[in-house]
């Protein structure tokens, strides 16, 4: 049922090129298709994770908070000075927010920053030197305003590009290295890097017009570049990768189980995202520390807790604590929404009848 439902609906019907989703309950494998538009799919397709980097993130950050080399509450200005300077546009004045730029209000998107990489800042500083690091785009990133104050509100933003500049400060290694380190070594996995990498990587496709279109890596630009490591959409790799990273989580090999319940706990009143970001949409999920969170639990099993995140590209991850369950989903149509709004939840659905 679920393959037919890839391969007729998924890939014929709605054009989808590429298609590869691997389930795990318990850390055994329990589902595993994967199919292209071709026919000749072989399951290790390189593919950009985009904003399902943003978990891995979130995990490295609450594995140095689990440390005590961290704390939610430490204002950011400790590690990057260039905190010190945030601002609001109050009347056309620049004003000193109220409130100081924590940790916590980077993992729960709630700075007052937005995703606007396109600033006088950041292209006049990448123009000087092609090859910015994470801690010198992040040094232009706080040179724009605010939003608003920091707490006020969740916006979906750079928050977690700049978690990856804290990362490099409090342990004294490239963002990548401590992730590679702490998380992929740990567990098995050669398949996941966040360091430039532009070998062997299956096409990459947009959706516009309800219809898929080639799209060119050159377009990815912040995905690809050399020398910036992006913690919110950098991470690149294969499903068999970012499946073992759940399965990590869920066997609790990377965080303690309180560290979980902490990270999956609810911290915003108002959740919205725009359809071209996200799958995760409506009254039924919030967000925590890094990942959403769900809050009404459906009628065929997935419960209260489940967490994850999603990528522009349609990549899609999901942890159930309850039922011991990995999900991860790889595609590479960029703006995906346009033809695939809805979908992933359905096939999730399908899972959960066959498989709970």
């Amino acid at each position: 049922m679920i393959k037919d439902y890839i391969d007729n609906v998924i890939i014929k019907k709605i054009g989808i090129p590429y298609f590869d989703v691997l389930v795990t309950r318990e850390n055994d494998t329990i589902f595993r298709y994967y199919n292209n538009k071709d026919g000749n799919a072989n399951g290790k397709e390189k593919l950009f994770m985009y904003s399902c980097s943003k978990v891995i993130t979130a995990v490295a950050t609450m594995m140095l908070i689990e440390n005590g080399k961290l704390s939610l509450d430490d204002e950011v200005s400790k590690y990057l000075p260039c905190f010190n300077d945030v601002y609001l546009l109050v009347d056309g004045k620049k004003v000193k927010p109220n409130k100081a730029i924590t940790v916590k209000h980077l993992l729960t998107m709630s700075a007052g920053f937005d995703y606007n990489f396109e600033t006088e800042y950041i292209k006049n500083k990448f123009d000087k030197n092609p090859n910015s690091t994470t801690l010198d785009i992040i040094n232009e990133i706080v040179k724009s305003p605010l939003n608003f104050e920091p707490g006020e509100k969740f916006r979906y933003s750079l928050c977690h590009d700049i978690l990856g500049g804290v990362i490099e400060k409090v342990s004294g290694q490239k963002f990548s290295d401590f992730v590679e380190k702490n998380i992929f070594k740990p567990l098995g996995i050669k398949t996941l890097t966040f360091k430039h990498d532009l070998k062997d990587f299956e096409p990459l496709y947009y959706a516009e017009n309800k219809k898929v279109v080639p799209f060119t890596f050159e377009e990815a630009r912040w995905a690809n570049h050399p020398s910036y490591e992006s913690g919110g959409g950098g991470l690149k790799g294969t499903v068999e990768g970012y499946s073992k990273f759940l399965q990590g989580l869920l066997s609790g090999k990377l965080l303690k189980e309180e560290t979980l319940d902490i990270m999956t706990q609810n911290c915003v009143s108002d959740f919205s995202v725009k359809n071209s970001y996200t799958c995760v949409q409506g009254k039924d999920y919030g967000y925590g520390l890094g990942v959403r969170v769900r809050k009404v639990e459906t009628d065929w099993g997935l419960p209260i807790g489940e967490f994850g995140w999603d990528g522009a590209a349609g990549s899609y991850a999901l942890v159930d604590r309850k039922n011991k369950i990995t999900i991860t989903i790889g595609m590479h149509v960029r703006n995906w929404p346009d033809v695939f709004i809805n979908e992933h939840l359905k096939l999730v659905e399908l899972i959960y009848k066959q498989f709970i």
